[in-house]
């Protein structure tokens, strides 16, 4: 057997651009304007085996609602510009989504804390040598998720904008044979739908979208809605 070694990514991106972080020294120096939650010793002195990440640190990530608890926290609603990297490629093996914050807040030095159960659990593999007695099994937990209400109040998440100038394809036969029907242009704005398409020549996944309105593309050619 060859090594099997999973691609590994930070858990969030250094900015709201999405820029990855260049070094773990760079994450961690980061995740130290945390109040709480640090690795491997928290703040309260106790062994800790994960790290918190909020809006201190990492604002470009927070999610959150409308509610009145969570405005008298955060003054401002987070719109969740950049999501949760998994940490290595692997497979989902449970996951919570909690409807709402748990309504029986829990009281912490003074504060309220509004509880999100939601979670994900994946499980990973890696080999760094040829034989199976070198492979081992991991998991990486997610928990404390934003709930489905956040996700529920940011509008229709179907509907989006080219963040730059897009080629396009007009089937999926063009798609995978690499015949490109132009390009659009930048915040064309378009829905997407659940067909996602993976390339076979390279792997590379595409996903189906509508355009919502008459507009041009890059060359200036109509497109219609």
């Amino acid at each position: 057997m060859t090594a099997k070694l999973p691609k590994i990514s930070y858990p969030v991106p250094s900015n709201k651009s999405g820029h990855a972080f260049t070094s773990a020294e760079e994450l961690l120096s980061t995740l130290g304007g945390e109040s709480s939650g640090l690795y491997l010793v928290g703040s309260q002195g106790m062994w800790h085996g994960g790290i918190h990440i909020t809006d201190a640190t990492i604002p470009w990530c927070a999610l959150s609602t409308d509610s009145e608890a969570e405005r008298e926290h955060c003054h401002e609603l987070y719109k969740g510009e950049q999501f949760i990297r998994c940490m290595a490629d692997g497979e989902i093996v449970a996951w919570r989504i909690c409807e709402d914050y748990d309504k029986s807040a829990i009281k912490w030095q003074g504060e309220k804390l509004f509880l999100s159960t939601s979670f994900v659990l994946v499980r990973h593999y890696i080999q760094p040598g040829d034989t199976t007695e070198s492979g081992l099994t991991f998991f990486t937990l997610y928990m404390n998720l934003a709930p489905y209400v956040a996700y529920k109040q940011q509008g229709n998440q179907l509907d989006r904008k080219a963040a730059g100038v897009l080629r396009y394809y007009s089937s999926v036969e063009d798609m995978q044979a690499g015949r490109g029907a132009g390009k659009l242009a930048k915040d064309t704005p378009v829905t997407l739908s659940d067909n996602i398409v993976t390339r076979s020549s390279d792997r590379r996944q595409f996903t189906e979208v509508t355009i919502t309105s008459e507009t041009k593309n890059v060359a200036g050619d109509m497109l219609a809605a």
